[in-house]
């Protein structure tokens, strides 16, 4: 069990080492531990992480070559850091952007893991949880925008679970689709679900259309 945690998902992008100085080590990780001290002093007044303060947190270990994992407390505080950072990784997906504030995001999440202590395996399963999340609340928004004549809405929608999906594509037969799938049934309609999985593949989702047509309970075009 310990060994399949240390597996990386395929998505996984491992920083590039940093460069630091042996003597400039010592006040890099003070930084380090400073802006994890920004983030619990956040968790302990019920403050929300910005995406900026785990970015913050993300540079300073970067810069000092060194991770503050033993210093997260209590060790859950980690998990909370690490779920906001999908989040805002996510946010960057839908939006197209590699040069936001996280960064790349497959990247500032592979760092970001290293940094606080959560596991690749771990990681992973955080990872997969919030995108099939992402995509029920997408496929929802996207059915609700169609009802409403709003189809260009919808495909905007659509466009950032393709932006998402191709970052950190779920894999074949996942149990988080299966719960998406039946999730969504009882919400949408056989044209609905037919339509979003058409569209999703008309505006360019056909690398990860399958997915999609997965969480839609739809079958998949031969």
């Amino acid at each position: 069990a310990a060994a399949s945690e240390m597996v990386e998902p395929e998505w996984w992008r491992r920083p590039s080492p940093g460069d630091c100085p042996p003597a400039q080590r010592d006040h890099r990780l003070r930084l380090a531990k400073a802006r994890l001290a920004t983030l619990s002093s956040k968790r302990v007044g019920g403050i929300e992480y910005t995406a900026a303060d785990i970015a913050d947190l993300r540079d300073a270990c970067a810069s000092a070559n060194a991770s503050v994992a033993e210093f997260v407390r209590p060790s859950s505080a980690a998990t909370g850091i690490y779920k906001a950072a999908v989040e805002f990784a996510l946010d960057a997906c839908a939006q197209r952007s590699a040069t936001g504030t996280v960064g790349e995001p497959r990247t500032f999440l592979s760092g970001l893991s290293e940094d606080v202590g959560v596991k690749p395996g771990k990681a992973g399963r955080l990872v997969a949880a919030a995108v099939a999340a992402r995509l029920r609340s997408d496929l929802l928004q996207a059915a609700a925008q169609k009802r409403q004549g709003e189809e260009g809405q919808a495909m905007f929608t659509l466009d950032g679970a393709i932006g998402v999906l191709s970052a950190f594509p779920p894999s074949e037969n996942a149990a988080e689709m299966e719960m998406v799938a039946a999730g969504l049934k009882p919400r949408l309609s056989e044209d609905e679900r037919a339509w979003l999985s058409e569209t999703f593949r008309n505006i360019g989702g056909g690398s990860v259309a399958n997915a999609v047509d997965e969480a839609l309970d739809v079958k998949p075009r031969p």
